[in-house]
């Protein structure tokens, strides 16, 4: 249940973010909620498997999916939403994963790395 809670809250921080882009480009904010973001299961993050594969591409194929998966994990299992027993990078890594993700042009990165600036947990 608490990864569906973290999973709501990026979905919250993506819409809040096209929300406000698109008022600044001077569109309306229906058009805005007409807009969705990528969509990234809760479900890989309960699974020991695809978080070593997307791990596994993330490390091996420079993959912005895996990237972002990877450095998402360190921020679930931080927070209690993710099982304990599941190997997750530090911090650095994350940080560093979500950093190389983003620039790829990876929106579920750039999403998450926003809400944690709103939240004052970025520190880059």
């Amino acid at each position: 249940m608490k990864a569906h809670n973290l999973f709501i809250l990026l979905f919250t921080c993506t819409l809040f973010s096209l929300a406000c882009t698109s008022c600044n480009k001077g569109q309306s904010s229906n058009e805005a909620q007409d807009q969705s973001p990528v969509d990234v299961p809760s479900s890989i993050f309960w699974n020991r498997d695809s978080l070593n594969y997307y791990a596994a591409v993330a490390y091996k194929d420079d993959d912005p999916k895996g990237q972002f998966v990877t450095g998402a994990a360190y921020y679930l299992q931080r927070e209690g939403d993710m099982p304990a027993d599941f190997y997750t990078v530090s911090r650095e890594e994350a940080d560093s994963f979500l950093m190389l993700s983003a620039g790829q042009d990876y929106q579920p990165a750039k999403d998450l790395i926003k809400c944690l600036q709103d939240h004052q947990e970025w520190k880059h």
